[in-house]
């Protein structure tokens, strides 16, 4: 067995055990114990990853976390051989087979959390049929972008039903685009979704969830 795979399997194992830790206990440790280095963005269906490592010690298995800015920059490491184990977003498998990669596995489904289009107070986002005409940012080729775009597909939006405008840069690109009014809503990520919220310019519309994309949906969760 390839040491990629057997690591890829062992996480796997050891993401069930944050939800199923009863049925995990009875497995018995490695012996000798392992290291496993993993990349992962901050991002809210990643947070289990930080909760689980007293869990894989006691396992066997040492976990060494290493944050990145972006699923790309984490995709880079992956590839380079600095770690075992990277959390991506939907596009980085692709681009990563495309460079000539054979020696990764990925495990789907392994985390995921409501993503909601994040609406300037005042503006009126209570159905799908209410982004028509409306200036929303994305990031195309974002895993959230992705996401928004196969919901539209999915529910028969036409994606130029509203107007798509194009942040670059950081999550705080999209905060400050929407504070300032150049747009009524925006399709970004956390911890950026949630800062709207709290300094009371934005609000979450939670009738436009785009998580649940049979296209992409898991993908967010991908190892």
């Amino acid at each position: 067995m390839q040491r990629r795979n057997f690591l890829a399997g062992l996480t796997g194992l050891a993401m069930a055990a944050a939800v199923a830790p009863a049925a995990f206990a009875q497995t018995a440790p490695l012996n000798p114990p392992v290291t496993l280095t993993v990349g992962y963005p901050k991002v809210a269906h990643l947070a289990p990853m930080i909760l689980i490592a007293d869990k894989l010690k006691a396992q066997g298995v040492d976990l060494k976390l290493v944050e990145f800015a972006r699923y790309a920059d984490a995709r880079t490491a992956l590839q380079a051989g600095s770690l075992d184990i990277a959390a991506v977003g939907p596009a980085d498998l692709p681009i990563t087979l495309a460079a000539g990669s054979s020696s990764l596995v990925g495990i789907m489904g392994i985390g995921s959390s409501p993503k909601y289009v994040i609406g300037r107070n005042g503006v009126k986002l209570d159905s799908w049929d209410d982004i028509k005409g409306k200036k929303i940012a994305i990031a195309p080729g974002s895993a959230v972008w992705f996401q928004f775009a196969a919901t539209l597909t999915e529910k028969g939006i036409p994606y130029n039903s509203f107007q798509a405008i194009n942040i670059q840069g950081g999550g705080a690109n999209f905060d400050a685009a929407l504070e300032k009014g150049e747009v009524d809503a925006i399709v970004t990520w956390e911890p950026f979704e949630s800062i709207p919220i709290m300094k009371g310019y934005g609000f979450f519309a939670k009738n436009l969830d785009y998580s649940a994309s049979k296209a992409v949906g898991a993908e967010l969760g991908m190892l």
